[in-house]
């Protein structure tokens, strides 16, 4: 399952239990795909998910779920990028983060750890450190479990 795939099944369901407080979700965005692309478009929305988390965090998973829902229609520029943060709730100010590439150190910081630690693909999800089998554990169903097994 790619990662716009497991956004779009899964996102509204993730915001739900955030908004319950039910879960803490930790999101590493990481350029692993930039070896296919051109415009390293991989690490630049990377940076942007950074530059939103940083200056406009209520916006995240709003920015999240636009930035994977616009996958399947190719690459977009930074400008791009900003408007799209903007268009979901992000400040005018997170478009010199992104124009900058204020985050593409802490992007290839995150891309090479989870390199080193054995991640090796995107989505990869872990439930209280241990990694789900996407495909053969269902997600939905674990993450109920841990919610339970916390209580």
């Amino acid at each position: 399952m790619h990662c716009a795939d497991f956004e779009a099944t899964y996102g509204d369901q993730i915001e739900k239990w955030l908004a319950n407080g039910d879960v803490n979700v930790e999101y590493r965005n990481v350029g692993y795909l930039d070896g296919g692309s051109p415009t390293n478009f991989s690490s630049r929305g990377a940076n942007a998910l950074a530059c939103v988390a940083d200056e406009s965090p209520a916006a995240y998973m709003k920015f999240v779920k636009a930035l994977w829902g616009h996958y399947p229609e190719g690459e977009m520029k930074n400008a791009e990028l900003a408007q799209m943060a903007v268009d979901n709730g992000a400040s005018e100010s997170v478009s010199d983060c992104i124009e900058g590439d204020k985050f593409r150190p802490f992007v290839q910081y995150a891309t090479t750890a989870g390199q080193y630690d054995g991640v090796k693909g995107t989505p990869s999800i872990f439930i209280q450190g241990k990694e789900l089998a996407l495909g053969t554990d269902d997600f939905p169903t674990k993450v109920e479990e841990a919610i339970k097994a916390n209580k």
